[in-house]
Formats: structure tokens, sequence, C-alpha cells
């Protein structure tokens, strides 16, 4: 079965997992993205992550690692 066409950023999520994540909340807020979701632990994951949606309309969020 051949998928339905979709619009851009239709159906992915972009997930990275970065060591040092003030520095990547700072870089996110002076990048031309949209901020979906600001720094927060309460995301399922038990630690700190953001999420913004880039230029194309794909969703990118951002953790920091496990301790």
């Amino acid at each position: 079965m051949a998928p339905t066409p979709g619009s851009v950023g239709n159906g992915i999520l972009l997930w990275f997992i970065v060591d040092d994540f003030d520095v990547a909340w700072e870089r996110a807020g002076s990048m031309p993205a949209t901020i979906h979701e600001t720094p927060n632990s309460r995301n399922g994951t038990g630690v700190r992550a953001f999420a913004v949606r880039d230029p194309d309309d794909y969703y990118v969020a951002v953790n920091e690692p496990r301790p």
C-alpha cells in the first residue's frame, strides 16, 4: 500500500540528546525556528527537553542526557 501524499513536516519528529543542553537552548533562540516547547522536564523523559519547529515545518526536540 502506497502512503498517501502529505504536507511538508508531516509525520516526522527529530529527537537529539546533547551534552550541553543550556548551550543548545541558547542557540535555538537565535535560529530561524519557532519555539514549540520551552525547556521542561514534564515531557515523559524525566530530563529537560525543548522542542522547536524548523523553517521547513519539522519538529525538532532536544534532550539533555540522563544522569
